[in-house]
């Protein structure tokens, strides 16, 4: 009976058992003439190191279930993933989806039927989760930064978190924000108008009209200039 080859250094008796059995399985499974022109050729050389036929027969036949065995685990293999991969698939976890993904790839591709249509639909919900786990960071760092806005006093800041929250989907957390903003705004003018009347009070204070004065400090106490710069000009 033929040995399985497992060294380099086949004997010649063993070589021709396996590459006869091998032509016979071709010639079995083809009608081309070149594959009976191999089995003649490889039962000739076969012969002739002292092979039976019945030895031949037994290696062909070892050949083959070993085909079919290793045939019947890539079919399995190939269950098992598209099993994983549609129940990966119809989740929403990113990590496991990539993983079954990833273990797929090579065993499913060039497959016809449904599989392109599954590998497809599998890799948009990847990137769909990805998408969405991007833009609720973006969202959580948008918030972040508008919380920490809305607690300051810069208006340009506050304003940049106000863009950034809107841009991020958070038009909900930005409208107490654009109250903050507009509070503030009105701070800084009315500031910005008490020390305009601050100057015009020195100004008038300077020029010696006591009409103008008392009038120019009723409006300055009426904005609410600081009590030092009423005073100078009393």
């Amino acid at each position: 009976m033929c040995e399985q080859p497992g060294v380099e250094d086949l004997d010649v008796k063993r070589r021709s058992c396996l590459e006869a059995a091998r032509a016979l399985e071709e010639a079995r499974s083809g009608s081309a003439e070149d594959d009976f022109d191999k089995l003649a050729s490889a039962l000739d050389a076969a012969e002739r190191a002292g092979v039976s036929k019945a030895d031949i027969e037994v290696e062909a036949r070892r050949q083959q279930q070993h085909r079919e065995e290793a045939t019947a685990a890539r079919q399995l293999r190939r269950e098992e993933l598209t099993a994983a991969l549609t129940s990966a698939a119809a989740g929403d976890d990113e990590e496991a989806l990539s993983s079954a993904l990833s273990d797929a790839g090579a065993d499913l591709a060039g497959l016809k039927q449904d599989v392109p249509q599954l590998l497809a639909s599998a890799r948009q919900k990847l990137a769909d989760l990805q998408a969405a786990r991007c833009a609720k960071a973006r969202r959580e760092a948008a918030e972040s930064t508008l919380c920490a806005a809305m607690e300051g006093e810069d208006v340009p800041v506050l304003a940049q978190a106000i863009n950034e929250a809107m841009a991020s989907g958070l038009g909900v957390q930005a409208a107490p924000a654009n109250k903050r903003k507009a509070a503030l705004e009105e701070v800084k003018k009315r500031a910005q108008s008490r020390q305009v009347m601050a100057q015009r009070l020195e100004a008038t204070r300077a020029r010696g009209n006591a009409k103008a004065l008392a009038q120019a400090i009723e409006a300055a106490i009426r904005i609410g200039v600081d009590g030092p710069a009423i005073a100078r000009a009393q």
